[in-house]
């Protein structure tokens, strides 16, 4: 007896079978939190919004403590460590909340 056994796949799906196929709609399949409604669409906006209002605030941030560069206290690093984090939220996370909310 062989360990593996191996099927010619052409012959496990035949023209018949995609014939007596008959579609189902998402809806009348899926529970109700995993269908698209109208509080996933307020989550998508509001995770949007959130996602340029962050964007545009510490790009800013960034961008001036690293043009600044005759400051170089403690705090100016810690800021910018957080700006730095916090920019890998907003383009890392966000888009997946986003993604999984769609």
């Amino acid at each position: 007896m062989e360990p593996f056994e191996f099927y010619n796949l052409s012959d496990a799906w035949t023209a018949e079978d995609t014939a007596n196929l008959t579609t189902v709609e998402a809806n009348d399949t899926l529970p109700e939190y995993l269908r698209f409604n109208d509080n996933s669409l307020i989550v998508v906006l509001v995770y949007s919004a959130l996602f340029v209002v962050a964007a545009v605030g510490n790009l800013s941030v960034f961008i001036s403590l690293f043009k600044s560069r005759r400051r170089k206290s403690r705090i100016s690093l810690m800021i910018r460590h957080l700006t730095i984090a916090d920019l890998m939220v907003t383009f890392i996370m966000i888009p997946l909340e986003v993604s999984l909310a769609a």
